[in-house]
């Protein structure tokens, strides 16, 4: 009885061990090694993308023969090319019977890219099926909109426009419904090249950027949107930007102080954004803005904190203003501004600084000083403007509001109503009649 066993049972352990092996080298190709399993499945997953999207010159029929045929292990040696004698990630057998793949475990763990690792694995099958690819020139081909070989900078950031996507699998598609290119600290944005640029629609992308003064010029030439940092630096006023030529919206954070000679001529400039450096008094010297003065600015924003949403700003206001502080920007229609005065109320009516702000159509204002400000304040802006008064702190106390009677104030209106999305519910709406 216990020889049929042991008979039984090691007849039971070769025919297992026979079906293995020919499931191993024939159908799946990895023989239990999880790294070896790993290079074969994502052979098979390329496989699928090649049948849905080939490529000239790699024939998907002889691939699938190559992957179905070829057997592949995993070795903790130290792999070298057999002509160089340099090291490599894999070598491959087509010779052999079956054919082989051998890859370094080493190489394979710490190839941390999921584009590397495809390639790879695409390279080696098609020299087990015969095809030229000693220069990768054809299993790069998978990464269509070209984004795996951009610069580290670019890559990162295309990525990361797709919640960290694997740079292969962003199609040119893709890259055209890209609105914002936020690049991070310790991007290397200065090596980014002019052929980084393509498939990118420039006149539609916002570039963020912790430092503008990292761009190359000569590279963004043609862009339109740019959020970065204001430069304390002297040395890296904003003059600089006059080589942004085609610029249309300019947000800048952590503003520290606004005097003249900060902004140098940006002939297309329309809409600027100033946040000021968190908890700090802004000073705006007179004219500030004077350089801007032949844009076609249509909007500006100075306000503590940046947009979100539909344009919501919580914080107190920070910029100090005076007479001429705005001087310069005639043109604006839109304007959220968020101010402090430290003027008494004889003051301000000596040296508003909306008078600067004539063409203004709808007017976003906070303040914490209201104390100073009386109707004849706000009675340079033109007749028919749409003016919010948001309180700081505090609401608006009946007597307030009062003072305002004669801009035809309206406690809640909705201004929503008014078919414009730049500013958000305040506590008092007026119409200046």
């Amino acid at each position: 009885m216990n020889g049929a066993l042991k008979y039984f049972s090691l007849t039971i352990l070769i025919v297992c061990q026979f079906v293995f092996e020919v499931r191993a080298g024939h159908e799946t190709g990895h023989g239990g090694d999880g790294r070896a399993s790993e290079f074969v499945a994502m052979a098979q997953l390329l496989l699928k993308d090649l049948k849905a999207q080939p490529i000239p010159g790699i024939d998907t029929a002889k691939l699938e023969s190559a992957i179905s045929q070829t057997k592949v292990r995993s070795s903790a040696d130290t792999l070298s090319d057999i002509d160089s004698g340099k090291k490599v990630d894999a070598i491959n057998h087509p010779q052999k019977t079956p054919p082989e793949i051998v890859i370094s475990r080493s190489a394979w763990d710490t190839i941390a890219s999921g584009f590397e690792r495809r390639r790879l694995v695409l390279h080696e099958y098609l020299n087990i099926a015969g095809v030229d690819d000693r220069q990768y020139q054809l299993s790069s081909l998978f990464d269509r909109a070209r984004v795996c070989t951009r610069s580290p900078a670019m890559r990162a950031a295309l990525e990361r426009s797709f919640g960290g996507t694997s740079c292969d699998k962003i199609t040119e598609k893709d890259l055209l419904k890209i609105h914002t290119l936020e690049f991070h600290e310790g991007d290397s944005v200065e090596k980014i090249l002019s052929d980084d640029l393509i498939g990118l629609d420039l006149e539609k992308l916002n570039v963020v950027a912790p430092n503008w003064q990292s761009l190359d010029p000569q590279v963004w030439s043609g862009l339109m949107h740019l959020t970065s940092n204001w430069s304390p630096q002297a040395s890296q006023k904003l003059s600089v930007t006059k080589i942004f030529k085609k610029l249309k919206r300019l947000e800048l954070h952590r503003v520290a102080l606004l005097t003249p000679g900060d902004f140098g001529e940006l002939p297309a400039l329309e809409e600027l954004v100033l946040v000021s450096e968190p908890a700090k008094m802004v000073p705006i010297k007179a004219n500030a803005f004077l350089a801007l003065s032949k844009s076609p600015l249509r909007r500006l924003v100075l306000c503590d904190i940046s947009e979100t949403g539909k344009t919501n700003y919580v914080q107190v206001p920070s910029f100090i203003v005076k007479k001429d502080s705005l001087r310069g920007l005639t043109g604006v229609k839109e304007a959220t501004l968020c101010m402090s005065f430290g003027n008494s109320h004889r003051e301000l009516a000596d040296k508003n600084p909306l008078k600067s702000l004539p063409s203004l159509t709808h007017l976003w204002f906070k303040t914490d000083n209201w104390s100073s400000l009386e109707v004849d304040f706000f009675m340079s802006t033109s007749k028919g403007t749409r003016i919010a008064l948001v309180p700081s702190g505090r609401p608006l106390y009946a007597a307030e509001i009062e003072r305002f009677k004669g801009l035809n104030c309206k406690n809640g209106w909705d201004w929503s109503k008014e078919k414009t999305h730049q500013f958000i519910s305040g506590k008092v709406y007026c119409i200046r009649n």
